[in-house]
């Protein structure tokens, strides 16, 4: 074996495929995870596995509101997250995509009713855009919320426009994200 063959040889082990892999993954490695994070499920011979990429940002959306001065209600508050939750948390269990269209469904009947309560007029209140853009316009309540709320009623649409069912786990996440909000929108309504 002469140096011509041996570097042939040398050359071949070291750009094997595992080896290419490993200098792509490296090279493209923030595109990919990128990618990686924007995946709902994988589905594979060896199993599945799905991620709940949007619950997790309404979760710290949630978390960003809570860190915002609020203002204080009484303790026998009527309108606690805890109803919302406790009512819809059930549903879960037997159809995680029932529990997140119900509490949807009643975060929309909230924005209405407050939309009454602050003699707010909407021209369409059955389209919850317009309701949520009038009650920012009419500074009822923060870009923050309006942005939270807004996020809520894109991953309910993605949920109820797709074939796709959330687990049972990232539904009772949305509920529990949707809870925080319909005792916020209630007790603006009092306000």
């Amino acid at each position: 074996m002469n140096w011509i063959e041996f570097s042939s040889s040398v050359i071949g082990y070291i750009i094997s495929w595992p080896v290419v892999v490993f200098l792509v993954v490296m090279i493209f490695r923030e595109p990919i995870s990128d990618l990686i994070a924007n995946v709902k499920a994988i589905k594979s011979p060896i199993g599945d596995a799905e991620f709940g990429r949007e619950v997790k940002e309404l979760e710290e959306q949630q978390r960003e509101l809570s860190s915002l001065p609020q203002e204080k209600h009484e303790p026998d508050d009527p309108f606690s997250p805890a109803d919302l939750y406790e009512e819809v948390a059930p549903i879960a269990e037997h159809s995680p995509s029932a529990a997140v269209v119900e509490s949807w469904r009643r975060i929309e009947q909230a924005l209405v009713d407050l939309c009454k309560a602050k003699g707010v007029e909407v021209e369409n209140p059955r389209r919850t855009y317009d309701v949520l853009r009038q009650l920012g316009e009419n500074n009822i309540f923060t870009y923050e919320l309006s942005r939270h709320l807004d996020s809520l009623r894109r991953t309910r649409n993605s949920i109820a426009h797709s074939s796709e069912q959330p687990t049972t786990g990232e539904a009772m996440a949305y509920v529990d994200v949707a809870s925080s909000a319909y005792a916020e929108i209630n007790n603006l309504s009092r306000d």
